[in-house]
């Protein structure tokens, strides 16, 4: 099981204690970005004791290493990908956010510039797909159903579920066809103030479990699989933010914790 804590935060300095609630203004937005901090845990850090007006104490966290993440229009990711996600009202696959992903490459097959593609409305924030660049082709790839990680807005003690996944068809010039199956349950379990290095701030927090099962394909042998399922635990930290108050107006920290 991998668990991941994220604190998504405005910088807005905790004034008076009160229950928020979390809309898409408080989301990302396009040209926002943040410093993603690769943090160390401490001694006695136990990322699942939540509640009501819980004050959860993280001034001890320290980083090991810190990267910068941008957040883009759908235009901004050029040719076919921004055509497939473009933000019309019609296009199913409506996308009005997208964020960089990473490139790689397995034998021949080079993929680049690679983007996740969501929209964010004010009834929900959910990713509609990714795309990239394989072997210089565009290749966008759409969720059906699409992976809705909030329903907004999001307040104290309500819970969400749904399934999510695509499918990849690659068998005319890999031999491969490639599927993934997702279920998010999501709770906000918590609300209450967060004490970062930063400071301290109002937040909810949610804890969404996550079970994704790979299904994959050889065309050249005539065989395919279910890999077994795997289970992510998000645990996350979500503040309220004032639009245009700081350029870089979100911190983001990233705690990635494999667990057996």
């Amino acid at each position: 099981m991998k668990k991941i804590y994220i604190f998504l935060l405005a910088f807005m300095p905790l004034i008076s204690l009160a229950q928020i609630s979390i809309t898409s203004n408080d989301l990302q937005h396009s040209g926002d970005f943040y410093t993603v901090s690769t943090g160390v845990a401490f001694s006695g850090m136990d990322a699942t004791l939540t509640g009501a007006n819980y004050n959860w104490d993280y001034s001890q966290l320290t980083y090991s290493s810190q990267t910068t993440d941008t957040i883009f229009d759908e235009s901004s990711t050029g040719s076919l990908l921004s055509v497939f996600f473009v933000d019309f009202a019609f296009n199913v696959n409506r996308s009005n956010l997208a964020s960089h992903g990473n490139s790689f490459a397995v034998g021949t097959v080079n993929v680049s510039d690679v983007w996740n593609f969501y929209y964010n409305s004010t009834s929900s924030f959910k990713q509609v797909g990714f795309g990239a660049i394989v072997n210089g082709a565009p290749l966008p790839v759409a969720y059906s159903p699409q992976d809705v990680i909030y329903n907004l807005p999001l307040t104290f003690g309500q819970t969400d579920s749904g399934n999510s996944g695509y499918a990849l068809d690659l068998t005319s010039t890999l031999g491969l066809y490639y599927s993934i199956a997702r279920t998010r349950s999501t709770e906000v379990d918590g609300w209450g103030s967060l004490t970062t290095p930063l400071g301290t701030f109002n937040v909810l927090r949610t804890k969404a479990t996550v079970i994704e099962q790979d299904s994959v394909y050889i065309d050249s042998l005539g065989f395919g699989l279910n890999l077994p399922p795997v289970t992510t635990i998000e645990y996350k930290w979500l503040g309220s933010r004032i639009r245009n108050s700081f350029i870089g107006n979100q911190y983001k920290w990233n705690r990635h914790c494999n667990v057996n």
